[in-house]
Parts: C-alpha cells; structure tokens; sequence
C-alpha cells in the first residue's frame, strides 16, 4: 500500500515548489497518452503523468522528504483516493497494470474552497471492472450514465463513496462522482484536451525520460489556488491571474529536492518579458541572507521594454517620464525580509538597478518628503520620498506596497524601504557581506538554476511563515498552523522564466532541508539622539494590543519605538526616570497611560506622548526612588508612592490626590528601593526599606503591621519576593542570605562569601517548584539552591557593573539569567546549568529584556547599545 501513497507526496511537492511562490498552492504530477488525456475535464487545474509508475513510486518512496510529505493535509487528501485504488487492485496483477499503463491524476475545482482529485489510467490490457472489485472484497451499487457502467462503492459509515468506471480501456475513479461522470462526458467533447492546440504544443514538448511530468493549467489554477491564497487584491492570487495558459515541466527527483524544467505558453502578461535575457545579474550581492522572498525582474532593454509594457499615456506621465524611466537599468526586485508578524510592511523592500547613481539621485531628489531631514548611516545618505509616483505601473504589482519610502544608492541600485531601522539594517548586512551571494547554503542551491533569467521567484519556506498567514485563505491557515515544521523543510523554492522565441524557458528547484537555520539574527536598531538610560520597558498599545518599547536617553528623551523599530515619538522630559515605567488607565475606558516618576515629578504620559490631565505633579522633595504602582483588587483603583530624600514617604490615589493614611508617613529614613507589594490569604503587605536597614510592614491603610524591624547590616539589594513559601528575600552588604516572612520574622544565613558591591536575584531558573539563589560579585556569578548547594558558576572575562536582569522565555517555565558586561559592551544570557544560551554573548551596554514581542512564541532581546536600541531574534 505505500507506494500508493507516494503519488500524493509527489503532488505536493510540486504544489510547493511551484504555487507555493504565489503562496503555498500545491501542485501534481501525470502521463500521457491521448486516449487518456481526452478522459480530463478542461477545468483540470494540473495534471501528472508519469512516465514509469512503478519505478518513479518507488525511487520516490526512498527519498528522505518522503517522511516530511506524508504529514501534509494535501497528502493526506490525496492518499484516501490511493489507499482505495491499492485495495481495488490489491487482487489483480497491479505491477502489470501499472507497469503498461498509463497513468494520469489531474486536480479539479468541486467548491469554492475544496478540490478533488481525478485519477486515470488506460492498461494495454483489457480488465473486467466489476470483477476486480468484487475479487477486492468491495460491495459496489451499479448504475448507468451516458451508457457507461458505473460503480459507487461505500468507504465508510458517513456516506462516502469512492466511485469508478471503465469506458473505452480506460479506468477512471475518484472521491468525488461528478469528477468521473465529467471525464466521461469529455471523452467525446470537443473540447476534449486533445483538440486543445495550446495543450498539444505543451505536449509535444514533455520528455518521456524524466520520472514524471506536470502539465499546468494557468486559466484555471488561479481559480483553484483561491483555495490556499486569501482575495480579492492579493498580489500572490493576481499574479496567478495573469500567467494564464498551459505549461509544462518535467520533472527530476533526486535525494536533495526535485528539479523541473520545461516550457510556458506565453501569456499577455508573460509576453511583456519575452526578450533576451540580462547578463548575469550582481543582484545577489545586495540581497541580505534573510530574504523571505523575492520578484526579480530582468531585461535587456528597458526602454524598448517600457514602450512595450507602459500604456502610453501613463508613459508620457512627468512622474514616470522625468524621475523614474531616464535612470532605470534592466533589473529590479521586489524583497521581503523575515518578517515576525502578519503585518509585514516594514520588512518590504524594492531594488532597482540604475544606470547612473548620480543621475537617480537627482531624479528622485525632486520628490522628497519636505519634513524629513536627509541623514547618514555608514556614510549613506538616506532620503524619504513623498511618494514613489505610479511605481507598480513602472515595476509591477508588488511595488504599490511602498507608500512614501525611504531610499539610498547602494552600489549600483536604488533601495526603497518602508522602514527606516529595517532600512538600517538591511544596510548592515549587505556592507556585512551578509548575502546571498556569499550564503554558502544558497549559492548550493542555485547551482540547479540558471545563472540568468526574465523572471526569477524565490521563496525562503521558514522566513516565509507570516506572509503565508497573512496572505492565506482561512481555511488554508489552520493546515499551516498544524503543519509547517513539515512546509519549512521544502526550502529553498525558486522557479526562472526566460523568453524563448514564443514560449517561455520555465526551470525551478523545490531544495529539502531537513534542518532548517535558526540563528541568533539582528532585527532592527533604533539610534537615539544619546545614550540609553533606561533598560527598555515594554508596554502595551491599547488600540490594537500590540507591544512596543519605551527607552530614554542621556538627554532625558523618552521615545516610544515600535516593534518595528520605527520612532513613533519623541518627548524630553524633566530628569532621568527613576525605576519602573507603570501602564494604566487613567479614565478606566481601557486606554493605558504610562505613568513614571523623575527626581523633581511624577508623570502621566499618553501614547501619543501627551500629558494626561494635570500631571506632571511636582513632589514635595526630590525621590529617592522610582515609584510604586499598585491596582490592589484589580479594579482599576490605583495607588502609587514615592520616598522622597527628605526621609518622607508619599502615597497618591490615581488622580494624583494625596491618599489618607499615606500623606505622608515621616521618619522614614532615606528609602533607595521602590515599594512592594503582596497579598498572602487575603491580606496586604507593603514593604519598605531604608539604607540603614530599617524595615516597614503596612497594609493598605498604612497601618503597621507590627513594630519596625531592624536589621543589624544593611541591605544591598531589594527583596524579592518567593511566593511558594511566601518570603522576602534579600541579601545585605556582607552578602549574608536574609529571608523575612510576611508576618516580620527573620531568618539569616550564609551561603558564601559576597563583599560589599555584589549582586544578588532569586527566581525559579531550575524549573523545579523551589527558587534558586544568583549573586555575581566582581567578575564571578554563582547559581546556588536554597540549602547553598552551588549549581553551577561562571567567570566573566572582566567585571560586572550592572544589576542582574532575569527573563521569562516564551514558551520555557524556566527563568534565564541575564547579565551585562558594559565594560566590554557584551549581553550574557544563562540557563539553570550556567550554560550560556547559543550565540551568546551579544553585543550590547545595558539590562535588556527578553520577550514575546510578536506574539509568536518567539524570544526577542531588545537592549540599548550606547545611543541605540538592537532588537534580536534568538536562536
């Protein structure tokens, strides 16, 4: 039975290498011979012949992708059809049948969101149908259409039939009934394929040496990968649109992939591109490694061509005229970079080559954006158009995606970018040789390609994951969301036209990769006006609940960046920013505020980085502290307080009131730590401690709760908080262990030797219900259980002079422990066994943050590196 497995395989992996550059829509394979191409409805949207059955299953079958292709839906689908003809046959001398037969399976439309699948094959010898099914053990129902025998033959309890019949020699049999009476009624049609002249010239050019062929059917593939690509207005689904016609390849399997070659009829939207092709194109050298996917574009004569292909009343358009066509080479390229959400715009990219730099530059100058001042990064000027004028009439579809773009010369291309910090970026790379044309792993790759083409679609599966969803119909999201560690591995996927006299030259490579990359990779970088202060917060955007970051600089500008890394505003404020920024809502009408505390005021600060009612609010002295935020029942009922440096302590309702009971409580020595709070069994707990090691318990009243406790040495660090056994836990200046219950007893140990300066976090980095101890003194980090036994221990090559920053790492219950060496500008980042995490250390100079910033499942480290924020995806 598992041969008859393999067809469905096969077909999907044509299906990914083919439609899956218009997005994931699969493909087929089949055979020729008249008798049995005139059984195909016209409406097939492929079709696969092979050209020895047996052997082509069973070369497939030993493949290595076979195991990835046989999880996929579409294989799933297909194998139904199979598992039922292997039992049909299972009785008879299949090897014979299969062996001189042959053998079709064309892919037909049955709704607006389904297909089935038609399978065909015409034995030299004669066999007796009904025989056959009885000797398979089926029970069929018999019925008469067109005067033809045709037998539904039950499959399961729900109804489902696998329907069959033998007319003029040749067996046809599928899932769906309708499909097998339409193959029946087309025998004698007219518009039978046979009498189609366009599908007899393809036909004529299929191989019968190769392992199997496809015969495409553009005209009804777009209506067919409807199914797999969301409309209307999806440049993927249009594109499909506009191919039209028949083409067919044949098609090679070896152990690394499956390799096509073969011919496309030209269509009105082929023919545009129907000359001879460019020279060997340097494209590649300006493509960063982490291209998703690209549209290129070559020709060997871009005015002949734009006479060709521009309507000419666009063409004596001045925008086009006078600032796009004088400077134009005869190549470009639409790019997508790795994207991390289904909103992409940032990471679009448009290359065009030029065939004087200085030239463009004057060109495009003319159409600058008047409120953005022209900047240098890496000594490359970078502009901002207005707008791109009627660039998808010059380029294509895809480059209507770049509204006003950012632009530089980059050897001898014009890029267009959407984003300034992904612009940034892409800039690093490439100046990093970080390129397709020195990824070793690509360059492998297109050696089954050719080194030039007209047309040239590439498609990375992995990078490729958020555009298939946001270009995916509903349905066919579900099937990636189950499936795509087996879709990723069909990668690369490439597909090259190039004119050839009235046909297109049609070659691709579908590469399996059963180990897909994934490395430490550079998102963006944001530059600051200074240097980072603050470590990068991250907040929430109330409109859409998305996050974004906020940082401040040296200057005590606060900016609020997206995940893109774009600047969305900019706003100084009073003084540096003391602790946490807090988030709430301020109007309880679920839009969140940031609320945060300088020296000098206490400010609450809108998204658009407005003032909220009268804050700031001036303090009575100077903080000593950042403040505290608590929504103690959840209700929105918030309070804050801050210690002050004339040893006070303020509490404050949301509205910035003085609160009763907090305002303010004196004596209070001078507070270095923020607040904290807890609630154990239903009570409230409110800590404070100041530097002489005086601590206070309050409930929210600001009642004591029990007489002051002091500690003979001072803290070093804040407490933090255990809640499995319900203990504040700290370390003082000599590095003696101090745990308080909430109830104010003290218990101290020691676990090591720590002096004044050191470091010290608990948080469950283990993974086991008990906490662990981390303290880092000089250039040394210790991670410690509970009764002092050591886990693990690192030496760093110099000191540390930052706070330890612990992480929570999406989809890990284990906290990993950061650490960052300013000195050396070098981020650390441990698991439990004080084993550093792959590609680590990273480059950075401040406590950084790592988070679900896609909400994807995916760990993002966003950290200041002197006057900039870099964002990394990790491994």
């Amino acid at each position: 039975m598992r041969k008859f497995l393999i067809p469905g395989a096969l077909i999907l992996l044509i299906a990914l290498s083919f439609i899956a550059i218009f997005d994931l829509v699969p493909l087929g394979f089949q055979t020729e011979r008249k008798s049995v191409f005139s059984a195909v409805p016209a409406d097939a949207a492929f079709i696969i012949k092979y050209n020895n059955t047996p052997k082509t299953l069973e070369k497939f079958e030993a493949l290595p992708y076979w195991k990835v292709m046989k999880h996929i839906d579409l294989v799933h689908k297909v194998n139904e059809g199979f598992d039922l003809l292997d039992t049909l046959l299972a009785n008879n001398d299949q090897q014979q049948i299969y062996t001189q037969a042959q053998v079709l399976f064309s892919a037909h439309l049955i709704k607006a969101t389904d297909f089935d699948f038609l399978h065909l094959i015409s034995p030299k010898q004669t066999i007796d149908l009904e025989e056959m099914i009885q000797l398979a053990g089926f029970s069929a129902e018999k019925r008469t259409y067109e005067q033809i025998e045709i037998f539904d033959i039950p499959i399961d309890d729900n109804g489902a039939t696998y329907t069959c019949a033998y007319p003029n020699g040749i067996f046809m049999g599928s899932l769906t009934p309708f499909l097998v009476e339409a193959a029946i009624l087309n025998m004698n049609s007219e518009k039978s394929l046979i009498n189609d002249p366009d599908f007899q010239q393809v036909n004529k050019l299929a191989g019968d040496h190769f392992d199997a062929t496809i015969f495409i059917n553009f005209t009804y593939l777009s209506r067919f990968s409807s199914i797999y690509v969301s409309q209307p207005g999806n440049p993927f689904f249009q594109l499909i649109k506009e191919l039209k016609g028949w083409a067919e390849l044949d098609i090679v399997l070896d152990k690394q992939g499956v390799v096509f070659n073969g011919y496309s009829l030209s269509s009105p939207y082929l023919q545009q591109f129907n000359y001879p092709v460019p020279k060997e194109s340097r494209i590649f050298s300006v493509l960063p490694y982490n291209t998703a996917f690209f549209h290129y574009t070559g020709i060997h004569d871009s005015v002949n061509f734009f006479e060709r292909s521009i309507p000419s009343a666009e063409l004596e358009d001045q925008l086009i005229e006078k600032h796009l066509l004088p400077w134009i080479d005869n190549e470009w390229a639409y790019v997508i970079t790795e994207p991390y959400d289904t909103s992409y715009a940032s990471e679009q990219f448009a290359l065009v080559k030029c065939q004087d730099s200085v030239q463009a530059r004057i060109a495009l100058s003319s159409l600058k954006d008047p409120f953005f001042e022209p900047q240098t990064y890496r000594n490359i000027e970078i502009r901002k158009l207005k707008e791109l004028p009627k660039a998808s009439i010059v380029f294509g579809r895809f480059f209507r995606n770049l509204k006003s773009p950012y632009y530089v010369v980059l050897e001898d291309y014009v890029l267009f970018a959407n984003s300034l910090a992904n612009l940034k970026i892409y800039i690093e790379l490439v100046l990093g040789q970080q390129t397709l044309h020195k990824d070793i792993k690509y360059l492998a790759f297109s050696e089954n390609l050719a080194s030039a083409s007209n047309l040239y679609f590439y498609f990375n599966t992995p990078r490729m994951l958020q555009v298939l969803k946001a270009n995916a119909s509903a349905g066919f999201r579900d099937a990636l969301a189950t499936n795509f560690n087996h879709y990723k591995k069909l990668n690369p996927i490439a597909f090259q036209f190039s004119g050839y006299k009235n046909l297109f030259y049609t070659n691709g490579y579908v590469n399996f990769s059963s180990k897909v990359e994934n490395r430490t990779a550079l998102l963006w970088k944001t530059t600051l006006d200074t240097t980072l202060l603050l470590r990068p917060q991250i907040v929430t955007n109330h409109r859409n609940m998305q996050h974004e970051i906020l940082v401040q600089d040296a200057s005590h500008n606060l900016y609020l960046i997206s995940k893109s890394g774009d600047i969305l505003w900019k706003r100084k404020v009073d003084g540096p920013i003391m602790g946490k920024v807090y988030q709430m809502d301020y109007y309880k009408n679920n839009k969140l505020q940031y609320l945060f505390n300088t020296p000098k005021r206490v400010h609450l600060v809108d998204r658009n980085g407005r003032n909220v009612a009268h804050f700031p609010i001036k303090l009575p002295a100077e903080a000593s502290a950042g403040l505290a935020l608590f929504d103690y029942d959840k209700r929105k009922k918030y309070r804050f307080f801050v210690p002050t440096v004339n040893r006070q302590l303020y509490g404050y309702e949301w509205s910035g009131k003085p609160l009763p009971g907090w305002s303010p409580k004196k004596n209070m020595g001078l507070i270095r730590f923020p607040l904290q709070h807890v609630a154990v069994k239903g009570k409230d707990y409110i800590l404070a401690v100041n530097e002489s090691g005086k601590i206070f318990i309050f409930n929210r009243r600001g009642d004591l709760r029990g007489d002051p406790i002091k500690l003979s040495v001072p803290l070093n660090n804040p407490f933090h908080f255990d809640p499995g056994r319900n203990l504040f836990i700290s370390t003082d200046t000599t590095g003696g262990l101090i745990e308080l219950s909430v109830d104010g007893k003290i218990n101290q140990s020691v676990l090591g030797s720590y002096p004044n300066g050191h470091y010290f976090e608990t948080a469950d980095v283990a993974g086991d219900p008990a906490f662990e101890y981390i303290f880092i003194e000089e250039n040394r980090m210790h991670i410690t259980s509970q009764d002092g036994n050591r886990l693990s221990s690192y030496t760093f090559p110099g000191n540390i002079d930052l706070p330890i920053c612990l992480n929570e790492i999406p989809g890990n219950s284990k906290t990993a422990v950061g650490v960052v060496q300013r000195s050396s500008a070098n981020l650390f980042l441990f698991d439990a066994g004080g084993n550093l995490y792959p590609d680590f250390p990273l480059e950075g100079t401040t406590p950084f943050v790592v988070h679900n910033l896609y909400k994807d499942n995916r760990s993002i480290l966003i950290v200041g590196n002197r006057h900039q924020v870099y964002a990394y995806r990790l491994r």
